[in-house]
């Protein structure tokens, strides 16, 4: 691999100070390692697919660094990435030593920074309707106790109702990324190129929409259990993660739930059931030991 050159390498002290709309945004630079990424933070950020990433990551490393600083949020302590995130994983594989970023004085606190991230997501022309829905339902889901459901409707310019929906689908598209994060990922680009799941997940996934999405949250909020792959349409068994042939105590777990499933079988069933089971671990661990 050739050698990355970095042209007019700055002092790493060196800084510049912008001022405007009463925000100050110095620029500095630093290791990658010194910027902190927190996973609260990084659900704001539009994924990208494994091309977008690949062109990305092939930019960068033509041009020798990155020109648009990462944005963080500085509590004095330490710097959170608000901004930047695919940029400083692609800083980070590269080796670079040094990467641009840009501290957002203004953001005080924590629900400081998450307001400005959504925001400026929101601001970005590419991102798709489930996404803006997600970004806008975040911010009340996030938001004080102080602003009231209406406020945070008026400044980001729709209805209460329309809010309140957007909040069941943040609702919602979380309980689906605890359960997958790549369908969550799926549900909110629509149509993720390349993405990490099943035929059969994705055609699953292709029926959901926003008002089910909506009526999901609206269950979850009241507290209820909601089995996320039945409520997709997945059968169980394309859930089940294959058990290696090595852990026979999983198998013979297995073969337990089996047969209580055949409690009600004829007693002649159930036996050849049995037989049949002891028959097959008796052949694993032979393939085992073996």
């Amino acid at each position: 691999m050739a050698k990355l050159v970095r042209k007019n390498k700055p002092n790493p002290d060196q800084k510049r100070s912008i001022v405007g709309n009463g925000i100050s945004i110095d620029i500095h630079k630093t290791p990658p390692t010194a910027l902190e990424v927190l996973p609260l933070f990084e659900q704001f950020i539009h994924p990208l697919s494994k091309s977008e990433f690949s062109n990305l990551k092939a930019s960068i490393e033509k041009d020798g660094e990155i020109f648009d600083p990462i944005k963080v949020w500085d509590t004095g302590s330490e710097k959170f990435v608000i901004d930047g995130h695919h940029r400083l994983k692609i800083a980070k594989s590269l080796g670079f030593d040094q990467v641009p970023f840009r501290s957002i004085k203004a953001l005080e606190t924590r629900d400081d920074a998450l307001e400005w991230m959504a925001k400026n997501q929101l601001s970005r022309r590419n991102i798709t309707p489930m996404m803006t829905s997600f970004l806008r339902g975040i911010q009340l889901q996030k938001s004080s106790d102080e602003e009231t459901t209406q406020e945070i409707a008026q400044k980001l310019g729709v209805s209460k109702r329309t809010l309140e929906n957007d909040r069941n689908v943040f609702l919602a598209l979380e309980a689906i990324g605890k359960e997958n994060a790549h369908w969550k990922d799926y549900l909110i680009l629509t149509s993720l190129e390349e993405a990490a799941i099943s035929e059969q997940e994705q055609a699953a996934l292709s029926r959901v929409k926003k008002g089910d999405l909506e009526k999901l949250g609206v269950l979850l909020n009241k507290g209820e259990q909601i089995e996320i792959p039945v409520w997709l349409g997945l059968k169980a068994e394309e859930k089940a993660p294959k058990l290696p042939l090595s852990n026979l105590d999983k198998y013979r777990k297995q073969a337990d739930r089996w047969l209580k499933s055949a409690e009600k079988m004829e007693q002649e069933e159930l036996q050849k059931l049995k037989e049949l089971l002891e028959e097959t671990l008796k052949r694993v661990e032979e393939k085992v030991v073996g």
